[in-house]
């Protein structure tokens, strides 16, 4: 049976007022936080550490919340973060600077890895001056600076510069050429969490130090996404 114009003309109002409907239902899922997109960006710690976990709790709270991932060293997470060309960074801290805001969620020991038949292999702990005439594998300069830094303070504190024979861009990097036997390494006590075969992990004895892993964000985006994100992130604190 044909429509009359009239009933025409109520189905089209019905289907107006639904999608009115649907665009007010977006509008404030939007506005509370519950809908829309969050560009995040993290480093090796931190995907190895605590964000699993923030991830997974966050998006079963806001599953309408589309989030977008990358992989980006902590150097170019600053320079990202401050130009706004993401909304949150997972970084090694402490990082400040104008209109940055930021919260400390992990403070991790360095552990050594080595061979799993290293002489020291059969120690429980060891001091770091006894890797001083080891081969060192570490992180690659360009894209692993602070913690590089702060590895060359550790060892010139025990009176030593690592002799580096082999960097890799990635943790999975460094560990293979460990188990292969190109060398030592100093990692943070996340490499606890790999399934590392060939390697052994060892606290140092004489070593209280520790490196941060950070969240950061800008305090002037006013997106109630961020807002409650930044609430799992803190729910999820592991240090104060």
């Amino acid at each position: 049976l044909k429509l009359s114009a009239v009933e025409r003309a109520h189905d089209e109002t019905r289907l107006a007022l639904a999608q009115i409907e649907r665009g007010q239902d977006l509008a404030r899922s939007a506005a509370a936080g519950e809908a829309g997109r969050l560009s995040v960006a993290y480093m090796d710690f931190a995907i190895n550490g605590p964000l699993p976990a923030i991830l997974n709790s966050f998006r079963s709270s806001h599953p309408g919340v589309t989030i977008d991932l990358a992989h980006i060293w902590t150097e170019r997470q600053r320079e990202a973060i401050v130009a706004g060309d993401i909304d949150i960074g997972f970084l090694i801290g402490p990082f400040t600077a104008p209109g940055i805001d930021s919260l400390k969620i992990l403070a991790e020991r360095f552990v050594a890895v080595l061979p799993e038949d290293h002489p020291l292999a059969g120690k429980r702990r060891f001091g770091l001056a006894e890797l001083r005439d080891e081969p060192f594998i570490l992180g690659a300069s360009a894209y692993w600076g602070p913690y590089r830094r702060l590895v060359d303070e550790l060892c010139l504190g025990a009176g030593f510069t690592p002799r580096v024979v082999q960097e890799a861009h990635n943790s999975d990097g460094i560990f293979g050429l460990v188990a292969a036997g190109m060398g030592v390494s100093i990692y943070v006590e996340g490499a606890r969490n790999f399934a590392l075969r060939g390697c052994t992990v060892r606290p140092f004895k004489d070593l209280d130090a520790s490196i941060e892993t950070t969240a950061v964000w800008r305090t002037d985006n006013p997106s109630p996404v961020i807002a409650n994100f930044i609430a799992a992130v803190a729910a999820h604190q592991v240090v104060n």
